[in-house]
């Protein structure tokens, strides 16, 4: 089983989903637009101070190719 582990901006979003569908049931004291965007976002430490490495990869697109067909291959023997 794949395991996901959203930051705290995918955490934002999935309450708000929640909260959005929840109100539909419960009323408006499951109101997803009181979510605090602005604290969300500061809380997202990957958001906020990235990777170091994360920038390289953006700049070299056949180098994360090659990671993701290594790490395809590898998936594929376990």
């Amino acid at each position: 089983m794949e395991k996901v582990h959203p930051t705290a901006i995918g955490q934002g979003l999935l309450a708000h989903e929640f909260l959005k569908e929840i109100k539909n049931v419960y009323g408006p004291n499951a109101d997803h637009l009181k979510l605090d965007w602005d604290k969300i976002l500061r809380s997202d430490t990957l958001r906020n101070q990235p990777i170091t490495l994360m920038q390289e990869l953006y700049e070299h697109d056949k180098f994360i190719e090659l990671i993701a067909n290594v790490c395809r291959s590898v998936r594929g023997k376990i």
